[in-house]
């Protein structure tokens, strides 16, 4: 666990706007227009995040906290792929709880890495998803988890298959598991993503 809880984000005073909804970048990650008017994506022209598809992350209240830039396709070797504003606390936010918290409460919470593999799943009506955003669970989001499930039907954890995501995932499982039901739903070949899952494959893995 981490040794020292990280303090909440603060709420943004302002929004990007002016992003470029149609870039074929969100064309190419299978989503549709009505998918991407519902997360608030883009790609952003100016600031800080300037030359990145823009993500948007509210904390559980569905207050605006902060924006990750994932750069359309493969980025130049000096840039990270993905981007997040500086102090930003990634270990405070379970991204898109605020939407699953809303769900049926009857179905399993589904956990994976990132942000497109829940964006694509709630596309394809997995509704009940949030994701870490990375392989390595923090306690304040273990709490969140937790509490998001307690009393319900529990958490399937739903990581990327390769090495990093198979050691954060059985990490993930003991501590969790001291607290509620979880189950794994490994993914069928290794290097495989939650996002490049047909439907049919992920009923598979998680009806």
């Amino acid at each position: 666990m981490d040794s020292e809880e990280p303090a909440d984000n603060t709420p943004l005073s302002f929004k990007l706007e002016n992003l470029k909804t149609d870039h074929g970048y969100l064309a190419e990650r299978g989503l549709t227009p009505e998918t991407v008017a519902e997360f608030g994506l883009g790609f952003c022209a100016r600031g800080t995040m300037s030359g990145r598809i823009v993500i948007p992350i509210n904390n559980k209240d569905g207050e605006l906290v902060g924006y990750a830039g994932r750069w359309p396709g493969q980025p130049p070797e000096e840039r990270p792929k993905y981007k997040l504003p500086a102090g930003f606390r990634k270990s405070a936010e379970v991204f898109n709880l605020d939407r699953a918290s809303t769900e049926e409460k009857g179905l399993p919470l589904i956990v994976v890495e990132g942000f497109f593999d829940v964006i694509k799943l709630w596309q394809l009506g997995f509704r009940r998803v949030v994701s870490i955003m990375g392989c390595s669970l923090s306690s304040q989001q273990e709490a969140a988890l937790v509490e998001a499930s307690q009393g319900r039907s529990g958490i399937i954890l739903m990581f990327d298959e390769d090495e990093a995501g198979r050691v954060g995932r059985e990490k993930a499982l003991v501590r969790l598991a001291r607290r509620l039901f979880v189950r794994i739903a490994p993914l069928p070949q290794e290097g495989a993503q939650p996002d490049h899952l047909t439907e049919s494959e992920l009923h598979a893995l998680l009806d």
